[in-house]
């Protein structure tokens, strides 16, 4: 009896199938060579196998036959569905046998690829920040060392600012402002550095490269500039004064460098350009000073005081003032120009102020009876007085009117003949 293995066999036709399929799709048996239509002698198989192969007997690829007497079922089918069975087949068998490998750290780490040479700009940049770093000081103010005031995520030192070596001598240049809370609380004469009272502490990096803290007594201090002059105590090893620029040749769009304490985030690179040039600055000891460099350069607090660099490493101007809603940098900065600082140091180094020029004239109370030859003196001298003072608005007017010719002459050239 012949039967198809298309529609729905009985249970007994199903178990001939799954018969026959086990000896077509199990690698593990042994069988003769197929030809066209070659008989299989039917064995134990696993499930997978035989489900595999029944499936290509339903799906009409194959055929199956059983004559009368016969023990075993056989199954003809074309060689090519045969051979694709067993290979389906096999590579089931071959994947629940063999488990996937574990993978090493090796397999899963990536090849690092090396790096390369830095550019001319990165290069001169670094050589910046090293050669001048370790003459940027951290300055802290001694009234209010030790308290902080928070800020976002990190902690700010209040009255932490920066300086910078101004000679060999062990003189250091900061704001006035940064060293506010302990001037206030010194004399006037003390102002002026005397008795030399301590009101800071600054940290520098030695040449060792460790940071090294020192004592600092006021020198000098000059509150219309917001410049305050320092020296250290038990100074033991040499410094590094900055190399000192000119404001005057500053031009917009040149590169400039700041070094600082933002935050209390010790030397601290930042970079950017100049943004513009005759600024007043609203100095927060509440000076207005003109002349002001403007820059893009992250400014934040902590900065102030520090060093403003060209792209040759020389200082031209102090970092003191930014302009924010925040209170923090919002890329308009503001330095005081090199060329005030330079006028001043000096002067505060000498004679703890600044000494300005003036008539030094001093008008006193009069101690005895007026007569008619002291108020003949006070005219005279309330005449020399307005003199003075024309002579003064003549020479300025002078000043103007040679300005104007010269540019009236730069601007219609006159031509001699012979």
């Amino acid at each position: 009896m012949e039967s198809q293995c298309k529609g729905s066999p009985s249970m007994q036709h199903k178990q001939r199938i799954r018969s026959s399929a086990t000896s077509l799709a199990c690698p593990k048996q042994s069988r003769k060579p197929f030809g066209s239509a070659r008989t299989v002698k039917s064995t134990r198989c696993c499930t997978s196998c035989q489900d595999a192969a029944a499936a290509r007997i339903k799906s009409g690829e194959c055929t199956s036959s059983s004559g009368r007497g016969s023990d075993t079922g056989s199954v003809a089918c074309s060689r090519r569905s045969v051979q694709f069975a067993i290979a389906a087949a096999a590579a089931t068998l071959a994947t629940a046998q063999s488990p996937a490998q574990a993978l090493t750290v090796q397999d899963v780490t990536p090849q690092v690829v090396p790096a390369g040479p830095l550019s001319a700009r990165e290069e001169a940049i670094i050589d910046i920040f090293e050669r001048n770093t370790n003459s940027v000081a951290n300055v802290f103010d001694i009234t209010l060392q030790g308290g902080v005031r928070r800020k976002g995520e990190v902690d700010t030192p209040e009255g932490n600012g920066t300086g910078f070596v101004w000679d060999n001598e062990g003189h250091v240049v900061t704001n006035f402002h940064v060293l506010a809370s302990a001037l206030r609380q010194l004399r006037p004469s003390q102002l002026q550095g005397e008795g030399s009272p301590k009101v800071a502490k600054l940290t520098l990096i030695n040449k060792q490269g460790y940071q090294q803290s020192y004592d600092a007594a006021l020198v000098g201090a000059d509150r219309s500039k917001d410049i305050v002059v320092l020296r250290l105590l038990n100074l033991q090893d040499s410094l590094e004064p900055m190399q000192i620029g000119e404001s005057g040749k500053v031009r917009i769009g040149q590169q400039v460098l700041a070094i600082g304490n933002p935050f209390g985030f010790d030397h601290t690179l930042t970079t950017g350009v100049v943004s513009g040039l005759g600024r007043e600055i609203q100095s927060q000891a509440g000076a207005v000073i003109g002349g002001g460099i403007q820059t893009d350069a992250a400014i934040n607090p902590g900065n102030s005081g520090g060093p403003l660099l060209d792209s040759q490493g020389r200082v031209i101007g102090v970092n003191t003032a930014i302009f924010t809603n925040t209170g923090t940098s919002a890329g308009v900065g503001f330095a005081i120009p090199i060329d005030i600082v330079r006028s001043v140091v000096p002067q505060l180094i000498q004679y703890g102020k600044v000494v300005r020029p003036a008539l030094n004239i001093q008008v006193g109370r009069c101690t005895f009876p007026i007569t008619s030859s002291c108020t003949q003196l006070v005219q005279a001298c309330t005449e020399l007085i307005k003199r003075l003072a024309k002579m003064t608005d003549g020479c300025e007017q002078t000043h103007r009117q040679t300005d104007r010719h010269r540019q009236m002459c730069y601007a219609h050239p006159v031509t001699l003949s012979e």
